[in-house]
């Protein structure tokens, strides 16, 4: 296929439990990007539609959401599909009908066309493979169509509209459920197992400091704009509890909750910061509710950052896992140090790393001992070794069915072909059930607590299973494994 590796595995991921379609759409957007508008000209008015509708594409942090999954790839895979219920219910359209309503809600009709190549053209590879059908020919046959007519530009440069979101909202209802959301996660951490990064103290602060411009006075020289942050927000909607100065100018904003301070720290990542008041809003707060990342071993040592527009930044609990697309080493122009900046960002179940290493990746080792699990694997080459409480019976014998019985279905009749499938899809879907619910991780990591604390949490879940099975099958070889 004509994709990155990681991304191939995305799409196999699809294959593997019969979500080909939406992990083809969730490759296309991770290769050639979201359908988004760019906001580079965008009002703060129309930055903060944009963020709604981006919200609304994705199992954001809209208010009545339990437990949000906010994620660029799935803001990406909702716009698309969005587009395809409104074009599909609009059969009548001309070509500059569709790249109006486009214009309107924030969507770009040259990147969606630009997906939709990608996505036929994953079908079509993955039906000579023999893993999956091709799309219709009468379906294709109207995207070429489509794609043969020009768009009038004029057209295409109208503003949005600013209750877009709730058009996507109503396109949304039906596409997509709570189930298929928590299997695509497992299908995007499995596939960029490197960028799984674990996010300690996330969602801890209501504070942000706006980095203050200045303006030339001809009576005061150099003045700084500090007190018009406080009004652009509180003119933009934003409820602000508290507002200081600091001693470099820069301001120190209280918002009333973590969810409005992530989403002003969204927006002002979105918007042009040249017509604002401030150069960049960073998360703010006492040092001991820093927020902390720790990514794979494979990515330790220089600093690692979320890009600040992305969906899942800043993080929507205290303790999570995110999942990076793409990882870029940024080197500083002195060229004396690097950062890692994290791209194309998901936030999955907490806990779910575990789960993934132990069913999914193919170089992954397991050692059981008393009451924890020795967890061995080795990303780019790089080895880390992690400990965790010992899972259940029931989840331990979930990871043995879905290692065991990976790429199994491949040569198989059709019949026997949905068996594996189905069986698969059904082990992982309450493997993640479990993650999504209340109660604790089945597997917590050992290696960030206290070793006397670990013991006892060690003991309390020990439940005298033999599970040298599942041990046995993480250290064979890897030749059942497909990429």
């Amino acid at each position: 296929m004509p994709l990155d590796p990681d991304v191939g595995f995305l799409v196999m991921s699809g294959v593997r439990l019969n979500l080909v379609k939406d992990c083809a759409i969730l490759a296309a957007v991770h290769q050639r990007g979201d359908p988004f508008l760019d906001s580079v000209d965008l009002s703060l008015e129309e930055v903060q539609a944009l963020w709604e509708v981006r919200d609304a594409c994705s199992p954001g942090r809209a208010k009545g959401r339990v437990r949000p999954l906010p994620g660029d790839l799935m803001a990406g895979l909702g716009a698309y599909k969005a587009w395809q219920v409104e074009v599909k219910g609009n059969s009548h359209w001309s070509i500059q009908d569709e790249a109006l309503w486009c214009a309107q809600h924030f969507l770009s009709l040259e990147r969606l066309r630009e997906l939709e190549e990608m996505v036929v053209q994953i079908h079509d590879v993955l039906e000579e493979l023999g893993y999956a059908s091709s799309l219709p020919l009468a379906e294709k046959e109207r995207m070429r169509k489509r794609r043969r007519e020009k768009v009038d530009l004029t057209v295409a440069r109208v503003r949005p509209r600013m209750d877009a979101a709730q058009k996507f909202w109503v396109l949304l209802h039906g596409q997509r459920d709570r189930d298929t959301d928590l299997l695509l996660a497992w299908c995007i951490a499995a596939s960029f197992t490197a960028g799984l990064i674990d996010v300690k103290n996330g969602s801890s602060t209501e504070q942000l400091k706006y980095g203050a411009k200045t303006f030339r006075s001809d009576e005061f020289g150099e003045v700084l704009r500090s007190d018009e942050i406080g009004e652009v927000l509180r003119a933009g909607g934003f409820r602000v509890a508290d507002f200081r100065i600091l001693a470099r100018g820069d301001a120190q904003v209280t918002f009333q909750n973590p969810e409005e301070a992530h989403k002003a720290f969204q927006q002002a990542a979105l918007i042009n910061n040249n017509a604002m008041p401030w150069t960049k809003a960073d998360p703010w707060g006492r040092p001991q509710q820093r927020t902390s990342l720790q990514p794979r071993q494979c990515y330790r040592g220089p600093p690692v950052r979320i890009i600040s527009s992305s969906q899942a930044w800043l993080a929507t609990s205290e303790n999570a896992v995110l999942v990076a697309g793409e990882v870029l080493a940024i080197m500083n122009h002195k060229r004396t140090a690097m950062t890692y900046f994290c791209t194309k960002c998901s936030t999955v179940p907490y806990g779910i790393t575990p789960l993934i290493l132990c069913a999914t990746y193919p170089a992954a080792q397991v050692t059981a001992e008393a009451g924890l699990w020795k967890v061995t694997t080795n990303i780019y080459g790089q080895t880390q070794e992690e400990r965790y409480t010992e899972p259940p019976k029931q989840v331990a014998g979930l990871l043995l069915n879905i290692r065991k019985q990976m790429d199994t279905e491949f040569g198989c009749n059709q019949q026997d072909r949905q068996r594996i499938v189905e069986e698969r899809k059904r082990n992982v879907l309450e493997l993640m059930r479990l993650l999504d619910g209340p109660d604790t991780p089945p597997m917590r990591s050992l290696d960030d607590i206290h070793p006397a604390v670990a013991r006892v949490r060690g003991a309390n879940v020990r439940a005298g299973l033999d599970f040298s099975s599942l041990v046995n099958l993480l250290t064979n070889d890897l030749d059942n494994f497909r990429l």
